[in-house]
């Protein structure tokens, strides 16, 4: 089983031409993959597997938006052009819907979204775009197949699913994240794997590298990027063991919140700085949220001199060093902190009491999160006040 409660997490974590930025990329294309040696190696090229052809719709002025629209997941690839997955009904009918925006979240279009199978076809999906043209769509069911991974190279013109090959072929990805030119997913499985390709093409590769499963059995392997640096914490009810990516190469690393007794969440700033939120004490007592920070790239920990001022943790981002933004699975309002961990306050307040499935940065300044209704809010100032976007709606 996967944890779903929270997907993909991490610090500045669409962006990794900009600001410290770690998920997504600029216009340029793909540079080469790193040597990775002793790799399984399976190629799976477009032109040989499953391809649905679309057509894309032009950048227009905003395409309204079905009623029932729910985010589950954003991705920028500059401060004006992303894109939000979700899932759209109409009655008992519901389909995966993608949109895209050039004018920083002012307008959104749509644009095709794979034909996903499955009884929740985009929320509990996750969408990454390196760049204009190069992105991934991660599908997830309760029902066969679990887990779908589907790609294109155009722009969304062309989606084609990706095979899992063995020895992960009936695995599933917990994350998906993309910087400097290459893609990497996180595999649950026994052992759970990580998995890398170079953005431009479907041409995965095997790290070594592998991760031991957790007695949960609750999978989730969080990836989180800065540049040709990354992170990896394996989280199965509890922080497990971690991955550590230098020089093109994933290595075996101790992670944070390991003996905390519960699970962890980890985002970055920039290759030396990092934070993690750890729930300790789930198992064991008595239970607290309390913040770790590094400055050399994760070698070492430091705790924070005051635990967090909620009960439960949640997704978390750090734009700057220093500066944290949380967003709690089962409270209201996200907190922020901007000395480090040693003030919290509320930074925005919804209407609504849902907790938060997603936070992250673009820049230092601009960031995104997404509630657990599936609302969507942006902030242009580091973290301090945040907006809904309005998506139209037909």
């Amino acid at each position: 089983m996967m944890d779903v409660r929270r997907r993909v997490i991490a610090g500045i974590v669409v962006l990794p031409l900009v600001v410290a930025a770690g998920c997504g990329g600029g216009t340029p294309k793909a540079t080469p993959l790193p040597t990775v040696p002793s790799t399984t190696h399976f190629a799976n090229s477009p032109t040989t597997s499953t391809t649905t052809s679309l057509t894309t719709s032009t950048t227009s002025p905003s395409t309204p938006v079905p009623q029932g629209f729910e985010a589950a997941s954003v991705t920028f690839v500059s401060p004006e052009m992303g894109w939000v997955l979700g899932t759209s009904c109409a009655g008992t009918s519901c389909a995966a819907t993608l949109f895209r925006t050039d004018d920083a979240g002012k307008s959104w279009s749509a644009i095709p979204a794979p034909p996903i199978v499955g009884d929740v076809p985009g929320n509990d999906g996750e969408v990454r775009f390196a760049n204009a043209e190069d992105g991934w769509v991660v599908a997830r069911s309760s029902t066969a197949p679990y887990s779908q991974l589907w790609a294109t190279f155009d722009g969304g013109s062309q989606w084609h699913i990706v095979p899992f090959p063995a020895p992960v072929g009936n695995d599933t990805i917990s994350d998906l994240e993309t910087a400097n030119g290459v893609v990497y997913a996180s595999f649950c499985g026994d052992p759970d794997r990580i998995g890398l390709s170079p953005v431009n093409v479907s041409d995965w590769t095997l790290s070594t590298t592998s991760l031991q499963i957790g007695a949960g059995p609750v999978c989730g392997l969080q990836i989180v990027l800065q540049g040709k640096d990354g992170w990896l914490m394996n989280v199965d009810r509890t922080v497990i063991d971690g991955a550590h990516l230098d020089n093109g190469l994933w290595t075996p690393w101790n992670p944070p919140c390991e003996d905390n007794a519960g699970p962890g969440e980890l985002a970055a700033s920039d290759p030396e700085h990092l934070v993690a939120v750890c729930e300790g004490g789930v198992y064991s007592g008595p239970a607290a949220v309390e913040m770790y920070s590094s400055s050399n790239g994760g070698a070492t920990f430091v705790l924070a001199p005051h635990s967090l001022p909620q009960d439960d943790y949640g997704p978390c981002a750090s734009p700057s060093p220093g500066v944290i933004i949380i967003g709690s699975s089962g409270q209201a309002d996200l907190i922020g902190s901007f000395d480090g961990g040693e003030q919290w306050s509320p930074v925005y307040s919804p209407p609504t009491g849902e907790g938060w499935q997603y936070v992250g940065f673009t820049t230092s300044t601009q960031g995104v999160a997404i509630q657990e209704n599936g609302t969507v809010v942006m902030t242009f100032d580091g973290g301090h006040n945040w907006e809904p976007v309005n998506f139209p709606t037909t």
